[in-house]
């Protein structure tokens, strides 16, 4: 996030291919992204969890900014879909073993 006022500051045009909401939010007169919002996909994945009948699950999010804000969206979205999060984990994105994550 710290390149969006590098370029807002410089009138440097930036188009972002990641995918977070807080790209474009608040607008920029320079910067841009190119995919669908992290909002978009986590509607859509709890989309297909209601269609199949999936009211309960777990969440494994990464310590990232991106893994941040995904675990954000995943907890505001789960009431309007009927989804329950019953385990809702954070692992660091340099583990190479996630065993105690998700046995605990």
């Amino acid at each position: 996030m710290k390149i969006k006022t590098l370029a807002e500051d410089g009138k440097t045009i930036l188009l972002s291919c990641a995918a977070a909401e807080a790209i474009v939010k608040p607008v920029g007169k320079y910067v841009f992204k190119t995919p669908q919002n992290d909002s978009h996909a986590v509607r859509k994945i709890y989309d297909q969890m209601k269609k199949a009948g999936i009211s309960k699950i777990g969440v494994v999010s990464s310590n990232t900014g991106f893994g941040r804000r995904a675990r954000n969206n995943w907890k505001k979205l789960a009431a309007e879909y009927g989804i329950t999060i019953v385990a809702n984990e954070v692992y660091d994105k340099e583990a190479t073993d996630l065993t105690a994550v998700v046995t605990s």
